[in-house]
């Protein structure tokens, strides 16, 4: 099985050669070339959202959840194979003191809200159950980005099955988030990648923000992690390499 965090990239028409326009082919390709089971993307919105559905292969089911006033605007979206895999709940939550209410930030956080998905999978191959958390953390202070994956970490500490956290940290390594994150016993399945954010290639070394987190028992599950790093005449996939991880849930 293949599961994919992906930042896609809002379609900012400043991105010149890179905007999402320029991109959509090679996204296209890439998707059909590498046939993840299950993709999570952040920075999702209902215009590219909209381009997937239409052209991704049919096997995919793609579900968008939008984080703003009145449930519009940027968020965070799912392709999964419905061939494959029965999607048997999706939660979405506010990561702030108020969860269940929509555009609801903490103290000190930027203007974006932020929200986590929380996803329940059957694998109909094996029989399986896991969950999922696809987060996009926020970009401006770590100080609310750890109380954001404190709240995360404490819905994770009471699931009873495999669940997996993945997605854009907006922390490097060496940052209280990772620390939240390892403290509560879970392995960094991407410990060996060293960059994950390369502003389309300008960024020289360029950092790690992208993560996938999971329990010890499921890490043990891993078949390897690696990065979709793919480029065409200057064109990337997005302004961040997605991260695969290959296991046998």
């Amino acid at each position: 099985m293949k599961i994919v965090t992906y930042n896609l990239r809002y379609n900012y028409q400043n991105d010149g050669v890179n905007s999402f326009l320029h991109r959509a082919g090679l996204i296209l390709d890439t998707i059909a070339e590498e046939n993840p089971d299950i993709l999570c993307l952040q920075e999702a919105t209902d215009k590219n959202v909209a381009f997937l559905r239409k052209h991704l292969s049919p096997d995919y089911t793609v579900l968008l959840t939008q984080r703003e006033a009145g449930l519009t605007g940027e968020g965070l979206a799912v392709a999964y194979r419905r061939d494959k895999f029965s999607l048997y709940g999706l939660e979405v939550l506010w990561l702030s003191p108020t969860p269940y209410v929509p555009a609801t930030r903490f103290p000190g956080q930027s203007r974006h809200a932020r929200i986590c998905q929380k996803l329940l999978f059957k694998n109909e191959e094996t029989g399986n159950v896991f969950k999922l958390y696809n987060l996009h953390l926020d970009e401006c202070s770590e100080d609310v980005r750890a109380q954001q994956i404190e709240l995360a970490l404490g819905w994770y500490a009471a699931e009873t099955v495999p669940t997996i956290l993945l997605g854009d940290f907006n922390s490097v390594p060496t940052q209280k988030v990772c620390a939240l994150c390892q403290n509560q016993g879970l392995t960094d399945l991407t410990e060996d990648i060293p960059v994950t954010f390369h502003r389309f290639g300008t960024k020289n070394p360029g950092s790690k923000i992208d993560y996938i987190f999971t329990d010890p028992a499921t890490a043990a599950h891993s078949r390897g992690v690696r990065i979709w790093d793919q480029c065409v005449n200057g064109i990337y996939l997005s302004d961040h390499y997605p991260i695969e991880w290959t296991c046998d849930l």
